[in-house]
């Protein structure tokens, strides 16, 4: 991981074949070969009622012992979870690990199994389905278009419907909910190439309404009415990208316009989709920041973006803005205006600690925010970018493709699972909020998460 330290983090499943290889995508070993260290991390979970006595069953020096967990279960019921997590992900990497010769039954099972797994831990797996900035769609992440008039868009929904289905009935999700969000692959230039709206507005628009309804039309007949399925542009210019916009962390006046223009147009193609929830979604780095005070490009107090971007749904702003004072005074009016307010940062690191990790939930929690947003959940090859730019694994185990949470995300999850005792004392009468969450806020979290050497 960090050159001269380890830091303990993958979390596999204890039922796994002494010596299991747990390696990455290129079959490099995923522990250090003088690794003596191991922690078990236990799950228990805990209904509604008495609990039985629960017993673990431990091995040392090759000698069985049982430990018998008794464990206290107040009356009353849990708060529902007040705030979510947003794992974004770009395409779907987290199956690359998967051996060559896997079939579509195989793959299927894996990402339901991955999406079921951050589901568990109070996340929502978000992966777009577009390539980031060509904006053409990912195979098999949008269905296939039969025939060549893209006004009159004949789709084929079979695999798409096969490999969503479990997600967004419920199915496949742990609590048989369907899954709270979801990406939409309309953007600059799809369905419509982006030429179109240059040399021709009026057809541009025109495709874009004709897949609307059919999406809109598929999604009621299915009764996906309950996910949220949002629109999300992601381009910036770049090298063989000719939108001339960033989308994606505007940067100025241009930029909202353009966000402000695919917003009016995503509410007027899906005017008639109800029941189903359609939202335009924007990722926003600069918003009321005092850093930029005064920019006549990045200061919304300047050049007007407040009333600009008025129609955007959901506002993803960055932490650092969210840190001043009048950012969150203004994220709050947004959200009694009837927007979504998500945070978003850099995926919480191996190096910084559960009690920052944790920090990160009960701080959204005392804004009022919808959620947090990491905005990459899977590494690419984690050998290159070590405890970086992912929250959870997907690793070839013992030959399997299998889901393993992280240190981190079980302490995500933990800080959730606070939240939901806290609002359910609040609910009573019984505990002050203000105390309660300062003490969250103060306590250790780190007990099982201190660097170890390498070997000793």
């Amino acid at each position: 991981d960090i050159p001269g330290k380890t830091w303990p983090d993958v979390l596999l499943p204890l039922q796994a074949p002494p010596g299991a290889p747990v390696t990455t995508r290129e079959g490099a070993p995923l522990f250090p070969r003088e690794n003596r260290y191991q922690i078990i991390w236990v799950d228990i979970p805990v209904g509604e009622g008495p609990a039985a006595p629960t017993t673990l069953l431990a091995t040392r020096d090759g000698v069985q012992k049982s430990l018998i967990v008794h464990i206290a279960v107040s009356k009353g019921k849990l708060a529902p979870p007040p705030l979510l997590i947003d794992l974004n992900e770009y395409g779907d990497k987290y199956l690359r690990h998967l051996p060559g010769d896997v079939d579509r039954d195989g793959r299927l099972a894996a990402e339901q199994a991955i999406y079921a797994g951050i589901g568990e831990h109070y996340g929502v797996l978000n992966p777009l389905p577009y390539d980031s900035q060509k904006g053409s769609g990912r195979r098999g992440m949008v269905p296939r278009l039969s025939n060549e008039d893209l006004l009159h868009p004949q789709l084929d929904w079979t695999e798409f419907d096969r490999r969503y289905q479990g997600m967004l009935s419920g199915a496949a999700m742990p609590d048989g909910r369907p899954i709270h969000h979801f990406y939409l692959p309309f953007n600059p230039n799809w369905p419509a190439p982006f030429a179109l709206y240059a040399s021709d507005r009026n057809r541009y628009e025109a495709i874009w309404a004709a897949f609307a309804r059919a999406f809109a039309d598929h999604f009621r007949e299915k009764g996906w009415t309950q996910t949220i399925f949002q629109l999300y542009c992601n381009q910036k210019p770049r090298d063989g990208n000719d939108i001339p916009w960033n989308l994606d962390e505007p940067k100025g006046v241009d930029d909202y316009r353009a966000l402000r223009y695919y917003a009016d147009l995503t509410h007027r193609v899906f005017a008639d989709a109800a029941p189903v929830q359609i939202a335009f979604r924007m990722d926003i780095s600069h918003f009321y920041c005092d850093k930029h005070r005064g920019e006549a490009q990045k200061d919304f107090r300047v050049n007007g973006g407040w009333e600009i971007l008025e129609p955007v749904d959901i506002w993803v702003i960055s932490q650092h803005s969210l840190k001043d004072l009048p950012a969150r005074d203004k994220a709050r009016q947004l959200m009694a205006m009837g927007r979504e307010i998500w945070e978003y940062g850099d995926t919480p690191r191996l190096d910084e600690g559960g009690s920052k990790a944790a920090a990160r939930i009960y701080n959204a929690w005392e804004q009022g925010w919808n959620g947090i947003m990491a905005w990459r959940s899977f590494s690419r090859e984690m050998g290159e970018d070590p405890g970086q730019d992912f929250i959870a694994y997907a690793i070839n185990f013992g030959g399997n493709e299998v889901f393993v949470p992280s240190i981190r995300l079980k302490q995500l999850r933990r800080a959730v699972d606070d939240l939901r005792v806290l609002e359910s004392a609040i609910g009573r009468g019984q505990t002050n909020q203000n105390a309660v969450l300062g003490r969250l806020k103060s306590r250790d979290v780190n007990s099982g998460w201190r660097e170890l050497p390498v070997s000793r």
